[in-house]
């Protein structure tokens, strides 16, 4: 998850599912971030939590950027911290896990010579982050 660094929960180390409930939340559009929309709606669902919800947005740059201004937290992929902005906190999400799903598939007759690197360093990568 994701706060901006004035919000009272970054003071916190940790921050359980929970302490989200009648928080102010930046979401995930359900027409243009369908995915993580349906992954977060069903993580709160299932931890009888209730966010307000006050903006849905498509692209998580956008939700980073509402989140920075102060105008709400999120959850976001792990890899959104590459997206780092500055004045944000990520903190990891206790009593959830919540995962998405992500496959990598390539012509067999492909013959860019990146290919067979690019495919190692992201097998790698998704493997550290699984």
């Amino acid at each position: 998850m994701v706060m901006s660094n004035t919000h009272p929960l970054a003071q916190r180390a940790t921050v359980a599912i929970t302490d989200l409930d009648q928080q102010p939340f930046v979401m995930y559009s359900p027409d243009q971030g369908r995915y993580f929309y349906d992954c977060i709606v069903g993580l709160f669902a299932m931890a009888g939590v209730s966010p307000r919800y006050l903006h849905y947005l498509g692209q998580t740059h956008s939700i980073l950027g509402l989140v920075r201004a102060g105008l709400g937290i999120a959850i976001v992929p792990a890899a959104a911290r590459e997206l780092y902005l500055g004045q944000l906190q990520f903190r990891t999400l206790e009593g959830a896990q919540p995962r998405s799903e992500v496959y990598m598939i390539s012509r067999s007759d492909n013959d860019n010579p990146a290919l067979p690197t690019f495919l190692s360093r992201a097998t790698e990568y998704f493997r550290l982050v699984n």
